[in-house]
């Protein structure tokens, strides 16, 4: 292998070059065993035996070196042939690594070159992402611009129409007041046409049109009527409000035709009903909350729920709901509406009752009787123990519409809290003061409503 060669294999790889210095070179430099042989005797002229002894002593050195040299001989020529064999192993052994290394470095090539590709693709599509990076980063800051640009637009055009939500919002809150106003107005009106009509019939008591006319305008159950509309609307709450309310309910009519609401009232559930495709219908005693049911597309009748109940089949109905319904009624009425809800009831199929809670004392104080139709509260209990009496196997009690958040009072010390405290006997006391008043807080702000949810399973 020659000098050049050498140079360009050592700067092909570095795995080469010190396999090569460290290797190579000492196998290619050693691989040839040389033998000096060492004369076995003198080569001096030997001098004459001077002395009786080397007289004596000659002729046996002599028949010595005659005995002995070709044994040397044999062995020295034996010693050649194994060195020749050495020299051949030694030759083919270099050949055999050199040509080793020449393949492995011409693997190590074309890995070098393979590699060198990849890295230069790699490197390209390294440049080609930093390119696209840097349009992506324009685009962003040009991005980022235009959202700027848009925000301070919405935050301008916000400062010019807060003051015109301002002005719609008492615009509003004055036309509900004039609202007001007017059902008052239409109400104090309605009572003088009635008295005026009252006093056309003294005058004229055989005029048939006079007679028409204290018909529709004196009607003091008409009137009734639209007062309680008005009374639901201030103080009943928002029908939204109520539909979310009641929404929990729609889980039990599923699939169901045929329910009928008891006291629809607005048509609040209804609508769920009807949003959800099931079949319904309501009845209420008020004509003037049958008229609104039916001005928003619902199916609702002017009649009373016991005269109803009786009149349909039994095992006729796929649901019973009544709502804010029980607590008008007396105690006969009510045993009464129950037994015809379980005759009409199909099996299988539930009725639910929702009612104020009076286990909650702000229920009692702020809404019960604030409804003067309102006849008793129902204690859960009872009511479950009526619902059982007349012939549902499955019922319960289900609290409903919490207390709103942030009105009760807070526990005065956090358990937490508590615990750090070094004085056993104080921990145990404010414990105790934080369970009553949770039990404080449960009694006056409970829940508002509780609803008994009840299923058929037997036949009537």
């Amino acid at each position: 292998m020659s000098a050049s060669q050498d140079r360009q294999h050592t700067q092909q790889s570095h795995l080469h070059f010190q396999m090569w210095d460290t290797y190579l070179n000492r196998l290619n430099t050693l691989w040839s065993v040389e033998y000096h042989d060492a004369p076995l005797h003198s080569e001096r002229v030997a001098a004459k035996p001077s002395s009786l002894k080397e007289k004596i002593l000659s002729p046996v050195k002599k028949f010595i070196v005659r005995t002995v040299q070709p044994l040397i001989e044999h062995v020295g020529l034996r010693q050649d042939r194994m060195l020749d064999a050495q020299r051949e192993f030694n030759a083919a052994t270099v050949q055999s690594v050199n040509g080793l290394v020449e393949l492995i470095d011409e693997d190590l090539k074309s890995i070098r070159q393979e590699v060198s590709a990849q890295f230069q693709t790699f490197q390209q599509s390294l440049d080609t992402f930093q390119l696209n990076l840097e349009a992506f980063q324009q685009k962003l800051d040009m991005f980022q611009e235009h959202f700027e640009r848009l925000q301070s637009f919405i935050d301008n055009r916000l400062e010019q129409i807060e003051p015109r939500i301002e002005a719609f919002d008492t615009a509003i809150w004055t036309f509900e007041r004039r609202k007001e106003a007017l059902e008052i107005d239409h109400i104090l009106l309605n009572q003088k046409l009635g008295q005026l009509a009252d006093a056309f019939q003294q005058q004229l008591s055989e005029s048939d049109a006079c007679s028409h006319l204290q018909q529709v305008l004196s009607d003091k159950e008409r009137q009734d009527d639209y007062r309680y509309l008005v009374f639901e609307n201030l103080h009943r709450g928002d029908e939204r409000d109520i539909q979310r309310r009641l929404t929990g309910y729609m889980q039990y009519y599923e699939n169901c035709s045929a329910v009928l609401d008891v006291g629809c009232g607005r048509g609040e559930f209804l609508e769920l009903l009807t949003e959800h495709q099931i079949e319904s219908y309501g009845i209420d005693t008020n004509r003037t909350m049958v008229h609104y049911c039916r001005h928003k597309g619902l199916q609702a009748q002017e009649a009373d729920v016991i005269s109803h109940l009786e009149a349909l089949p039994d095992d006729s109905l796929g649901g019973i709901f009544i709502a804010h319904l029980v607590e008008h009624l007396t105690l006969d009425e009510l045993q009464q509406v129950l037994r015809l809800c379980f005759a009409k009831l199909q099996p299988h199929k539930y009725l639910i009752l929702e009612t104020p809670n009076p286990q909650s004392l702000y229920t009692l104080s702020h809404h019960f009787y604030k409804d003067l139709s309102h006849r008793n509260p129902l204690d859960p209990e009872a009511l479950l123990h009526l619902v059982n009496s007349s012939g549902f196997e499955e019922a319960r009690i289900e609290v409903k519409n919490p207390f709103p958040d942030g009105i009760s009072h807070a526990k005065l010390l956090q358990k937490t809290k508590v615990e750090q405290l070094n004085d056993r006997a104080l921990q145990e006391y404010f414990e105790t003061l934080n369970q009553n008043m949770q039990q404080l807080n449960d009694i006056i702000y409970g829940y508002l409503d509780y609803a008994i949810i009840s299923r058929k399973i037997r036949t009537s």
